[in-house]
């Protein structure tokens, strides 16, 4: 189950550069400054143990608030920022001999990485709008939340952190094919990492990822 729901406000600059002014009138204002606010519910089951089955997943949510801020720098780029709020909830069935299943209930809470983003418009025609995106995500969610669970007080598994703890390159694309009634959309993207591991001894892999969405014009 995936649900989501967003908000979007702008700032308009100065006229634009050699444009002029008639007396009592104001010449059209550029957008330069955006603003967005997205929410985003995901809900999974797991249906498979794992090897050996030594542990199996049950219900997975992931609540996500993410924050964007943007601005364009030149009719042909556009720097973005964003940031992501999250909260992680896992169950996680340990099986005990003769005792059924252990049931953890795990939770973290926090601010994700931070990506910092350059946009730039490589097609755009009547129906066809074509972005692609370059930037880096930033390492500032935490990789240190503890699990109460642990007779040691360590860490929770990277499933449950917040971050990679390393520095990533990201590159996507963004095609929008749109009509009169609708629009129809599809992001591509990637996040390498760079460098070696993190200060707790691992990286993530690589990460490759496609989205696709379809607006639909009611009334």
């Amino acid at each position: 189950l995936v649900c989501a729901h967003s908000f979007a406000a702008g700032s308009a600059g100065g006229a634009p550069a050699g444009s002029t002014e008639a007396s009592g009138s104001s010449a059209t204002q550029s957008v330069r400054w955006k603003a967005s606010a997205s929410s985003y519910y995901y809900s999974f089951e797991g249906t498979k143990a794992a090897q050996d089955n030594i542990y199996s997943f049950g219900p997975a949510t992931l609540a996500m608030q993410v924050l964007a801020l943007s601005y364009d720098i030149s009719p042909g780029w556009t720097i973005l920022g964003m940031g992501s709020f999250m909260d992680n909830y896992v169950e996680t069935k340990l099986p005990v001999l003769g005792a059924g299943n252990l049931l953890f209930k795990d939770r973290t809470m926090g601010w994700s990485d931070t990506l910092i983003d350059l946009v730039h418009p490589v097609l755009f025609s009547e129906n066809l709008l074509l972005l692609g995106d370059i930037g880096l995500s930033l390492p500032t969610g935490s990789i240190n939340k503890k699990n109460p669970a642990s007779p040691v007080g360590g860490n929770y598994a990277y499933n449950m952190q917040l971050g990679s703890g390393t520095l990533d390159l990201e590159a996507g694309a963004v095609g929008i094919y749109m009509h009169r009634y609708f629009q129809l959309g599809s992001h591509l993207s990637t996040f390498q990492r760079l460098g070696g591991e993190n200060r707790n001894g691992y990286k993530l892999g690589n990460l490759y990822k496609g989205e696709g969405w379809l607006d639909i014009q009611i009334g």
